[in-house]
């Protein structure tokens, strides 16, 4: 065995772990420096403000949220100078109610093909947020580190530097995006534990989760149970089940839901490629020939579906819904029948039946 080899095997590697993350947040440090001078020297037309003291010197913004009550879309593309497409700026109004609470609900679900630019919006959400409102909090959570830093926060930390006007706060890169006083903050952290979320409390708490179809239940319950103010989900719809899949299904009344198919984003519209990273019409070309139009790969990566595998279940859930929603009058003889749960989360069900029509008439657990 080599020397290479030995050396990879060493009880040490987990000191050498420690010094190499130590030396990235190190240089993490060195970029918002960086960062904080190039902002310093940009133009006033640019987000030229890294932190809330530094604007409050130069007189620009003041303490707190400099843009109170100003509505989603008009922050996005006033203050940011975004230019939002025709789904995001319903995206952009769903939060906006939901925020209001105004028909009681406060929860946004967005599912969509890939390449829809749902991580677009939702960085611009967070600034949003915290630039409206003080003090806030924002979680940001989704199944992998990665998700949360390299893609949201990139999207993040973009939109905060390009922004038309000046935003509060420092957008750091270790998914972290601080204020002056501890009572304000967005943090990001891969869903991996429930307990990351305890001891997260503001009267003013969004919760955004990123990969929304690859999250555990357990974690996404513990989300909920922090009680957030709003709470925006976005992902794919490439699960069967879970709270994500249910925001969509059975559960869609407690949720402004929304669905995103390649064929509403610009550059399929268009015809041309508009926004560059947006899936294109060769991409949609290439899934066709590789998956075909009737796989579920590419009714979901594609059309923004959610697709059922029939051979993996006993009623599919569209034709139980089509059951659920048809209208049949009873006729002839009663029947009924009763499942009787074992234990655990099972119920005991009492159905009857009356000809072709069909309902539970008692649940219990």
């Amino acid at each position: 065995m080599s020397n290479r080899n030995n050396f990879s095997n060493s009880p040490h590697n987990d000191d050498f772990a420690d010094i190499n993350d130590r030396f990235a947040d190190i240089n993490d440090d060195f970029a918002d420096i960086n960062d904080g001078f190039a902002h310093i020297n940009a133009p006033h037309n640019s987000a030229g403000f890294t932190s809330d003291r530094l604007a409050r010197d130069i007189g620009i913004i003041g303490g707190g949220a400099p843009y109170p009550d100003m509505p989603p879309l008009q922050f996005v593309r006033e203050t940011l100078g975004d230019k939002p497409y025709d789904k995001q700026e319903e995206i952009l109004r769903a939060v906006e109610q939901a925020a209001n609470a105004a028909d009681g609900i406060r929860r946004v679900s967005v599912v969509g093909c890939n390449g829809s630019g749902k991580d677009w919006i939702a960085a611009r959400v967070i600034l949003w947020w915290m630039n409206t409102r003080d003090p806030a909090k924002i979680i940001v959570t989704g199944p992998t580190t990665r998700q949360v830093t390299d893609i949201v926060w990139r999207e993040l930390r973009a939109a905060y530097k390009n922004s038309a006007k000046p935003l509060r706060g420092t957008v750091r890169r270790a998914a972290l995006y601080e204020m002056e006083d501890d009572e304000s903050f967005a943090k990001g952290f891969a869903s991996n534990s429930p307990f990351n979320l305890q001891g997260y409390h503001s009267p003013n708490m969004l919760v955004v989760v990123t990969e929304a179809h690859a999250v555990k239940d357990a974690y996404m319950d513990a989300l909920l149970r922090q009680n957030p103010s709003l709470i925006l989900m976005v992902g794919n719809p490439s699960c069967a089940d879970g709270v994500f899949y249910d925001s969509h299904h059975s559960k869609r009344e407690q949720y402004h839901a929304i669905q995103i198919s390649a064929h509403d984003t610009p550059n399929i519209q268009e015809g041309r490629v508009v926004i560059p990273g947006m899936i294109t019409q060769l991409d949609i070309d290439d899934r066709k020939l590789d998956w075909g139009e009737d796989s579920d790969s590419y009714i979901n990566s594609v059309l923004g579906e959610f697709t059922e595998n029939p051979d993996s279940v006993v009623v599919p859930l569209s034709v139980a819904r089509e059951a659920a929603e048809r209208h049949i009058e009873p006729e002839g003889e009663v029947i009924v029948a009763c499942d009787v749960a074992r234990g655990g989360n099972d119920k005991t069900v009492v159905v009857k039946r009356q000809g072709g029509n069909a309902e539970i008439v008692h649940s219990q657990r």
